[in-house]
């Protein structure tokens, strides 16, 4: 395996590292340090029950528990500065503005944004979350925390702002990017635990498909909220659900019934009431039960003060008028018509003006998306066009290194073949030289039998053998062996010689013979030797070399040539 370049080591480390320290310890599923384990545990309470808004009485007591813990660390900042910000949201419920903000302001300010920046955040957060006004800075504010809370893992605040995003869309009647953030919000929480918030997140939801047109959307979020276990409705969410899926169609009365009946059990419904009463008010008129409706009529008297919305009270004038015209009493009718007029009348003219203002606001928000987006095309076009270079470079090294190596193949099968052609003509020369020997000795003999028959002088015998050996000398052919193997492998004989010097001059030949790749009985007959006597100046060279049995001969000395070859 190759090493890794230097710098790509370091890249490495440090993009580990950076991981490493980004993934700090959170207090799951929030953003928060851990600091005192009790605190701890005291923070992950009030978080559930300040976000869920149940059991408000609860939270004073846990604070006090925490301002208790904060007593007996006087030292401690981080509780110092969370308790104080608890306690400036626990005087929110209360209503209780200029304490909320005391204390706030007071956290915020003992707060370093550089060395606490979730802690500084989240505070800062909590603020523009009870006190804001929709503007373009407000937008851009809340994608910044959004994507900032969940950078630190903080799922439960990363999805209540995509919440807050997709309600301030919703708001703006930009629908298709709100139902985006509305869905991110509704994944976040859930991750996170937090169900009883992905509940009101989903209604928010189901409002958005009825106002873009899609009611079977809508309709399919209201039942599938009701059958849904994973949200764990409380009666105060469900009643508001019921009421809902009474509100698309005006004929579920199995769904108004039940709506009202757990509304009366939720102490925080009574501004609701009023609407409650206009819907069964008009389901008893079309049942011609005119006692039922005024008792529903009577009902909604007494609780239209608490109407925070005026389309509520508006309905409850219309349904009041539709049940005086029942029965008959004209004044009435006329007077609860004035009422609805002037009340609609002023209803319209808010929501132009606020329509206006929204379609502004919501021109300028669906700008940003635009230029967000066109950012976002360009990116992912430089990304694209950086990938496809790196590419094309990679391809084109792929195939500069792929002809490499075919050159380097070619090469070898070239070299290769140069070699064993050489090797032949070694083992050629040498076969010619035995040859010759052969013929050589069998001439002297001839000549020798010849001269003892007297059938040729001594004298002359002798001269034919010296005329033969000096044209044909065994000792010339030797030196032609010596030469061609030089070229082929030069300074083989030299440096073999150098690295083992116990090795003698038969030594070096047979080693040589052996590199050409010639056979133990073409080497006896070369050498004029016996096969035995071969293997035994093996025998001789794998102890000098120091081989083992297990070890090859050929092998050992041709990557010996090679390596000095290279």
């Amino acid at each position: 395996m190759k090493k890794l370049p230097a710098f790509l080591l370091i890249l490495i480390l440090t993009l580990v590292a950076g991981s490493s320290c980004h993934r700090q310890r959170n207090l799951s599923p929030f953003g928060w340090t851990p600091s005192d384990p009790e605190f701890d545990s005291l923070t992950l309470r009030v978080e559930r029950l300040m976000i869920a808004c149940e059991s408000i009485p609860e939270i004073f007591p846990i604070v006090e528990r925490m301002e208790s813990i904060a007593a007996l660390h006087p030292d401690d900042e981080v509780i110092a500065r969370r308790t104080m910000f608890w306690r400036g949201r626990a005087q929110f419920y209360l209503s209780e503005d200029s304490l909320y903000s005391a204390y706030i302001d007071s956290a915020i300010a003992m707060t370093d944004s550089a060395h606490s920046p979730y802690d500084y955040r989240r505070m800062k957060w909590q603020v523009d979350l009870d006190y804001h006004e929709p503007t373009v800075e407000r937008y851009q504010e809340l994608v910044d925390q959004y994507e900032f809370f969940l950078s630190t893992g903080d799922l439960v605040i990363s999805g209540a702002t995509a919440q807050e995003i997709g309600l301030f869309l919703y708001e703006l009647g930009v629908y298709d990017e709100a139902k985006q953030y509305l869905r991110k919000s509704d994944s976040l929480v859930i991750l996170g635990g937090y169900a009883d918030i992905a509940a009101n997140n989903r209604m928010n939801l189901a409002n958005v498909y009825l106002l873009s047109g899609d009611t079977a959307a809508c309709e399919r979020e209201w039942h599938d909220m009701l059958q849904d276990t994973v949200y764990r409705m409380p009666d105060a969410v469900r009643h508001r659900v019921l009421i809902n899926v009474y509100s698309l169609r005006h004929r579920d009365t199995v769904a108004l019934d039940e709506a009202f009946r757990l509304a009366q059990e939720d102490p925080g419904a009574g501004q609701l009431y009023t609407l409650y009463s206009a819907f069964l008010t008009e389901v008893a008129l079309r049942n011609n039960n005119l006692k039922k409706a005024r008792e529903y009529l009577d009902f909604g008297r007494k609780y239209i003060d608490q109407a925070e919305n005026p389309s509520m009270v508006r309905d409850y004038l219309r349904s009041a008028s539709s049940y005086w015209v029942d029965e008959g009493n004209v004044d009435s009718t006329l007077e609860y018509l004035r009422e609805w007029a002037e009340l609609n009348d002023s209803i319209n003219r808010a929501n132009n003006g606020t329509d206006v203002c929204n379609a502004i606001l919501a021109g300028r928000i669906r700008m940003l998306h635009t230029q967000a987006e066109l950012k976002n095309r360009e990116s992912v076009i430089f990304t694209i066009s950086v990938c496809f270079a790196a590419l094309l470079l990679l391809i084109g090294a792929c195939i500069v290194f792929w002809r490499k190596l075919q050159q380097q193949r070619l090469a070898k099968v070239s070299n290769d073949l140069e070699l064993e052609r050489t090797n032949r003509r070694l083992l050629a020369n040498e076969l010619v030289i035995k040859e010759k020997d052969r013929l050589i000795n069998d001439m002297e003999s001839e000549m020798t039998r010849l001269s003892e028959l007297g059938e040729v002088s001594r004298s002359t015998a002798i001269k034919f053998g010296n005329t033969i050996r000096q044209h044909s000398s065994v000792k010339q052919h030797r030196e032609s062996f010596v030469e061609v193997f030089g070229e082929v492998h030069p300074g083989f004989s030299e440096r073999l010689k150098a690295d083992y010097p116990t090795l003698t001059a038969a030594d070096i030949r047979m080693s040589s013979y052996i590199v050409t790749g010639m056979e133990n009985k073409h080497i006896a007959g070369v050498l004029g030797i016996r096969p035995e006597s071969v293997k035994q100046a093996r025998w001789r060279l794998r102890s000098k070399f120091g081989l083992t049995s297990a070890d090859s001969l050929e092998e050992f000395l041709r990557r010996y040539n090679s390596t000095y070859n290279a």
